[in-house]
């Protein structure tokens, strides 16, 4: 350990990934990002929000929903499946 206190910005940190996870769903773009994040608060609760409740911002339909929705299941997996440092 080199003696930093991280505690204080993991959440950050956490909160950038979830931002991330969102910008790189394909179809989310400035506009719809910012109506999302609107609407939940946050990037992750935009990504683990219900589909009829991410249906309900305007922009995202269907489609969209359906790959929000993947995303986040798929990085559910991965959280899983991860290997504690």
């Amino acid at each position: 350990m080199d003696g930093t206190d991280h505690s204080v910005t993991e959440p950050a940190q956490d909160e950038l990934v979830d931002v991330l996870r969102l910008a790189l769903v394909s179809g989310v773009g400035p506009r719809i990002r910012k109506s999302l994040l609107e609407r939940f608060g946050s990037a992750r609760a935009a990504l683990a929000a219900a589909p009829s409740d991410l249906r309900s911002v305007y922009g995202v339909g269907p489609k969209l929903t359906h790959k929000i929705t993947a995303r986040h299941a798929m990085e559910q997996g991965r959280e899983v499946f991860a290997v504690p440092v």
